[in-house]
């Protein structure tokens, strides 16, 4: 198995956080997992080698996909690469991909998708 890239996946539901950890190492992926910001950015702090992050646009602790990013980034640095997943891609989300470093994908996603959507990140 290769060497992948460090995925920090923030989800609040445990059985979808597990599963996906559960897949993306499957993959070859590094996995780490926050069901909250504030852990997810204690877990940034701790782990310099965190690459991606995958997040919800409805997070845990009321907070929205844009401002976990934004407050990982703190941390991390801008090279900290984002999937942001939703159910409706609305202009202002669209707008995010002009950023190279994130990926805006309708949520529910499959397997293959949210792995494909990783790899056009660069994650791995």
């Amino acid at each position: 198995m290769f060497c992948a890239s460090k995925v920090l996946v923030l989800e609040k539901d445990d059985a979808l956080r597990e599963a996906t950890r559960m897949l993306l190492e499957a993959d070859g992926y590094g996995v780490v997992t926050a069901a909250s910001l504030p852990a997810a950015i204690g877990i940034a702090r701790e782990d310099p080698g965190i690459e991606i992050l995958l997040v919800d646009h409805h997070p845990p602790d009321g907070v929205i996909g844009t401002q976990a990013i934004t407050a990982l980034r703190e941390v991390i640095g801008l090279r900290l690469k984002a999937l942001l997943l939703t159910q409706h891609i609305c202009a202002t989300l669209q707008a995010l991909e002009q950023d190279d470093h994130v990926r805006v994908a309708t949520s529910p996603i499959g397997a293959d998708a949210l792995v494909a959507e990783l790899h056009s990140l660069g994650g791995t």
